[in-house]
């Protein structure tokens, strides 16, 4: 069973502005990850960024979600990375709001 990690990060510009950093930021999230993680298949469909990946020979999807004042990332792990769920969670807060507004 697949453990939900949800984040929500309050962006601080237009709805447009912050999904534009998150377009131009995707290869590097990729470079982030290093080698634990296959190439990330990626579709927007309106507000939102469906993906999906590989990460340690194990499939994770997930979703994020652009308002006009939020960001909501949504990730499933499954098996054992959902054990790290809590420390993806507070590396996806930090590293989204320095992304999207500088701020640590």
């Amino acid at each position: 069973m697949a453990k939900p990690v949800v984040v929500t990060i309050e962006h601080g510009s237009s709805k447009s502005a912050a999904q534009a950093k998150i377009r131009a930021s995707m290869d590097d999230i990729r470079g982030r990850l290093g080698p634990f993680v296959g190439a990330i298949e990626q579709e927007w469909v309106g507000d939102a960024l469906h993906f999906r990946l590989a990460a340690l020979g194990q499939p994770v999807t997930g979703r994020i979600d652009v308002d006009d004042r939020t960001v909501r990332i949504e990730v499933l792990l499954p098996g054992l990375l959902g054990y790290l769920g809590d420390k993806i969670a507070s590396r996806v807060q930090r590293d989204g709001a320095l992304l999207l507004d500088g701020k640590r």
